[in-house]
């Protein structure tokens, strides 16, 4: 019954409101200002600071909702990493325990790297890894905080109701896009990985040199290629 009476009080209050956007607006400004002046306006670290704010506020769905819209930035719009780059990141992600979005702190890591703009390529990865955890999960507090008290009330709402529903199923379009992009950069992959290893077969069945001219045998060696190259 209090906690009723205080989630009610929480609706009401315009104080609440003004507190909850004001310190959201500070912990977002702050960082931004700061960053800006040390590295300049239009250096990469503010334009991330800036795409990943947008991409927390403006992406529903979930994890793979917002690895659509990133990868396609990333990859297509900034040219920040390579279509390569992002897959590796989606295998990290998958295979860790943690969170799937944390593949944009991967993407943000892989871009300071690729351009560091006068840093160590480490500090600048590091540097671009911290802004992009920042920036990404700073507004999912200030929803929570500021939502919060409004929650069990939307849950009969109609209307809302009906606008989820439409929103959940274009995220399936949305998560199948995605899969088709990582799955066609998977099966290019694969591809070219079969004369490899139709090599290495022919190599131990015939006894070949271990080294065949490929304009000879036709195939082609794997080449093993470390990340960022």
């Amino acid at each position: 019954m209090q906690s009723s009476k205080r989630v009610a009080e929480a609706r009401c209050s315009w104080s609440r409101f003004v507190k909850i956007a004001a310190v959201g607006l500070l912990l977002w400004s702050g960082p931004y200002f700061a960053l800006g002046l040390a590295r300049g306006w239009s250096s990469l670290h503010v334009r991330q600071y800036r795409f990943f704010t947008q991409a927390a506020f403006v992406t529903f769905g979930g994890a793979y909702a917002v690895l659509a819209y990133v990868t396609q930035a990333a990859v297509q719009s900034f040219h920040w990493i390579t279509q390569a780059q992002a897959i590796d990141g989606l295998g990290l992600a998958e295979t860790t325990p943690g969170p799937l979005i944390m593949v944009l702190q991967f993407i943000g890591f892989m871009s300071g790297w690729n351009r560091p703009e006068g840093m160590s390529p480490l500090a600048s990865a590091t540097l671009g890894a911290l802004v992009t955890t920042y920036v990404t999960f700073l507004p999912c507090f200030f929803y929570i905080f500021l939502g919060a008290p409004y929650i069990e009330g939307l849950r009969g709402n109609r209307s809302l109701t009906s606008a989820l529903s439409g929103i959940t199923a274009a995220i399936v379009g949305v998560i199948l896009n995605l899969a088709m992009v990582f799955g066609a950069r998977g099966s290019a992959t694969k591809v070219h990985c079969v004369p490899a290893l139709q090599c290495c077969w022919i190599k131990r069945r015939h006894g070949y040199p271990s080294r065949p001219e490929p304009l000879q045998s036709g195939f082609k060696p794997l080449k093993i290629r470390r990340v960022g190259e």
